[in-house]
């Protein structure tokens, strides 16, 4: 959890860097827009982990009953026509912006 945690921070310091320097990453991925992209994907693929783990919690009846945002999401996959992928960027979207 400690990794992830510095991952995020660090995400966002690239974040401001890509954001408030001239656009050259549009042209060619500079070393900041590669460490920005590196840190996005370690936290998509921490993000559905543990996502996909609350799914496969989910299975057993006593975890229905738990009131979260995720569980929340998870259990109206099939109602709202949802997949991972959507939850992921849901959930990430909530850690992004707080």
């Amino acid at each position: 959890m400690h990794e992830f945690v510095n991952k995020v921070e660090e995400f966002f310091v690239y974040f401001g860097r890509v954001s408030f320097s001239p656009p050259i990453w549009k042209i060619i991925p500079t070393k900041d827009w590669r460490e920005f992209e590196k840190r996005g994907r370690f936290m998509y693929k921490v993000i559905t982990k543990y996502i996909e783990d609350a799914k496969e919690k989910l299975k057993d009846p006593k975890n229905k009953e738990k009131n979260t945002v995720l569980n929340q999401l998870l259990n109206r996959m099939e109602k709202y026509n949802l997949n991972i992928k959507d939850i992921v960027a849901i959930q990430t979207d909530f850690l992004i912006a707080g």
